[in-house]
């Protein structure tokens, strides 16, 4: 108790000494003596009313009295207190900043470094050049990760927005590609949820441009199970994608074994009709002739459109015809590229070599054609997996999973001593019926 009133008494000393924030030069005194100084949240708020009052002096204050790295912390307090949208080439200015800050500071001032990051986000989408705002999101997105590795931090969802309205996939890539287990929380439960379901969204649309289509599909499905009252309409469009990936990778919907398909399999009795006209073609998409789907596509076409996803569903069928070939591997040894046309409904034998040699590219089947006869020999997989590659890549998999495994333990651990969690599941358990109970319950539970 004494050391805390000793800390108390030391912070108000502190605060005595600092010159008070009545404008511009005070804020620059404060400054000069410490660089490092940490701005309270009022002092934040008193400094917006100065630097919106004085902004043109702060503006040439950034040219000629504070710089980078050295006064990263006083830069980025009037990059943010001015007003973007009257203050010139605040933009680059702003690049700048996450170009020169000094890492040092960002543990301390983690929320102001990513609200002045979301905002120089906000203003280059506004002015259609989010293509300049694609590489200080990922420094930034960088640096706050090396507070908290394995985050998803509040950059991640606007992150991947600017990325997919510049084009810049392959830049989203390298963040995409971490593997995030925790939430960075701002304070706000709807920008959270609104954030998370931004980067699974924009990040499985991104993996889709790559061609990704296995990392696009886990995506799309965090996206359809992230929790909520009701059903986002970001929620919603993932479904959708994640319908028609599946259909493009499997060849069919997965069973609802699981809490996230079952999930999909609810939400796709949802109000909206637009979702069943998706269930609907993943429920009819194995039996499905050629014929047939052109028929159904071309009754729907114009919500395919409306969503965005007409690409996707030609890319379905596709593969329609690439599943009906490998369907035939299972049958027969050897068939003629005629009948192989025939039986798969494609126009010409010309279609089905086509497939055939797209399809032993990608390894999806092991076949020969003798160009002469026009007959086609399918073979097993001659890979013995017995090689060093194979096993290195079997101890990577046995690794990751040994990963997965610590994280999910490490997670059933502090679930079972969080009273928030374990009160939610008690009330639920006795339909919430006497609260007071409740409470005793849980405390004759906790240590």
């Amino acid at each position: 108790m004494a050391s805390a009133a000793g800390g108390a008494a030391a912070a108000v000393a502190e605060e005595l000494v600092r010159p008070p924030l009545k404008n511009l030069d005070a804020f620059l005194t404060r400054v000069k003596i410490d660089p490092n100084q940490v701005f309270s949240d009022s002092e934040a708020d008193l400094l917006a009313v100065v630097f919106h009052e004085q902004q043109a002096a702060a503006i040439v204050a950034l040219d000629q009295q504070l710089t980078l790295p050295v006064h990263s912390i006083g830069v980025m307090e009037v990059l943010l207190g001015v007003d973007e949208s009257t203050a010139g080439d605040w933009i680059e200015r702003t690049r700048l900043f996450f170009k020169l800050c000094d890492p040092a500071i960002v543990p301390k001032v983690k929320r102001r470094y990513s609200l002045l990051a979301y905002r120089l986000a906000l203003q280059c989408m506004k002015q259609n050049m989010a293509i300049k705002a694609a590489a200080p999101l990922k420094t930034a997105i960088t640096m706050l990760q090396t507070c908290a590795p394995q985050h998803i931090t509040s950059l991640h969802g606007i992150f991947c927005q600017v990325c997919l309205l510049a084009r810049l996939n392959t830049v989203a890539e390298p963040v995409l590609n971490i593997d995030c287990f925790q939430i960075e929380v701002s304070g706000s439960p709807e920008h959270d949820t609104r954030n998370i379901l931004l980067y699974f969204h924009y990040g499985g649309m991104i993996y889709t441009g790559l061609k990704n289509y296995k990392r696009a599909l886990e995506f799309f499905a965090a996206a359809v199970q992230v929790p909520g009252e009701t059903m986002s309409a970001i929620s919603m469009a993932a479904y959708k994608k994640y319908v028609l990936l599946a259909l493009i990778v499997w060849g069919y919907m997965p069973p609802t074994t699981s809490r996230g398909s079952a999930a999909t399999s609810a939400w796709s009795q949802h109000q909206s009709p637009n979702a069943r006209i998706y269930r609907i073609l993943a429920d009819r998409f194995p039996k499905m002739s050629p014929k047939d789907f052109e028929h159904y596509v071309g009754e729907h076409v114009a919500v395919f459109n409306d969503d965005g996803n007409l690409g996707l569903v030609k890319q379905c069928l596709t593969r329609l015809y690439r599943h009906r070939i490998k369907r035939l591997t299972e049958t027969f040894i050897t068939l003629s590229l005629a009948d192989i046309a025939k039986r798969v409904e494609l126009a010409a034998p010309a279609d089905a070599e086509q497939h055939i040699v797209a399809m032993v590219a990608d390894k999806e089947i092991f076949a020969s054609i003798n160009s002469v006869t026009g007959m086609v020999s399918f073979h097993d997989d001659p890979e013995q997996y017995d090689d060093e590659e194979t096993l290195l890549k079997l101890l990577s998999h046995l690794e990751t999973a040994r990963q997965i495994y610590d994280k999910i333990t490490e997670t059933d651990l502090s679930l079972r001593t969080d009273v928030t969690y374990i009160r939610k599941s008690m009330m639920n358990e006795h339909s919430a019926a006497n609260d007071d109970a409740v409470d005793m319950d849980i405390e004759m539970i906790m240590p």
